[in-house]
């Protein structure tokens, strides 16, 4: 339970509820109590979809900074 335990503190709250919950989470699909390994790899599949929208919205943001230094040092193009 303490390799369980240390797994589960590094994700957000949200994501432990919905990897735990027992009509949507590891319980419906484990006939006994999850593997460390599973607790991980669930978390993991719950975040995958967070991680590339974060993913994306950095890349957003640098290309419009990317955008904003091209157009103070050359001014705008048209």
């Amino acid at each position: 339970m303490a390799a369980i335990t240390a797994v589960l503190a590094r994700y957000p709250e949200d994501i432990i509820r919905d990897a735990t919950h027992p009509a949507t989470g590891l319980p419906i699909r484990c006939d006994f109590l999850p593997s460390v390994a599973e607790v991980y790899r669930e978390c993991e599949a719950r975040m995958q979809p967070r991680r590339i929208a974060w993913a994306v919205e950095e890349r957003r943001v640098k290309q419009l900074q990317e955008r904003a230094e091209f157009e103070r040092r050359f001014g705008r193009r048209r």
